[in-house]
């Protein structure tokens, strides 16, 4: 498992995604490096039962973490991190970029609640504006259920492509081509002015 992370390039935490969050007990004389240890295992454990799907994929552990990653961020529900996994599948399947604000904010080292085309422009191989799949690493330590979500998305064959989130609401819209997402961010723009 750990050989994902170990060989891949540009990784900002070797570790993250694989630090299994839960609540662990440590004895008196156990120190850091048996936490990690605890939390690398415990993921291992988590991820053991899902190895064979990962290999069916085609995936690494690496790969199928790191998209996890981003669904747990972009998504709320577990309906919504199911079908967000749909749409960045669909954009693999498809040669496009994944586009995700959160690999900006990643990237940016910070959090804000939008972000502006200048930010689009970050030059780091976690900005997936600027480059294809799903980048070098986890952007968090993802939930199992962001994990089964990219293992078994929802909604691959309606062929979304794009999805926004209304920010007041928190509901999740999701189409097919480029104007129809454009319809909907405006329409979302003016909703929540």
């Amino acid at each position: 498992m750990l050989s994902s992370a170990v060989n891949a390039k540009h990784v900002r935490y070797k570790l993250e995604g694989y630090l299994y969050p839960a609540t662990y007990m440590l004895g008196k004389n156990e120190n850091l490096r048996d936490l990690i240890e605890k939390m690398v295992a415990k993921t291992n454990q988590v991820l053991s039962p899902y190895y064979s799907e990962i290999s069916k994929k085609n995936w690494t552990v690496q790969k199928t973490l790191t998209l996890a990653s981003l669904v747990e961020r972009e998504g709320v529900t577990n309906d919504d991190r199911y079908r967000i996994a749909g749409v960045f599948e669909n954009r693999l399947n498809k040669k496009m970029m994944i586009q995700s604000d959160i690999s900006v904010l990643y990237a940016l080292g910070k959090h804000k609640k939008n972000v502006t085309y200048k930010d689009l422009k970050v030059n780091s191989p976690y900005n997936l504006y600027r480059h294809y799949g799903v980048g070098p690493g986890p952007f968090n330590n993802p939930s199992l259920d962001s994990v089964k979500a990219v293992l078994y998305p929802k909604d691959l064959a309606q062929d979304y492509l794009y999805f926004i989130a209304d920010l007041k609401t928190g509901k999740v819209y999701f189409s097919k081509t480029y104007a129809e997402h454009q319809v909907l961010v405006k329409k979302l723009a003016k909703d929540n002015n």
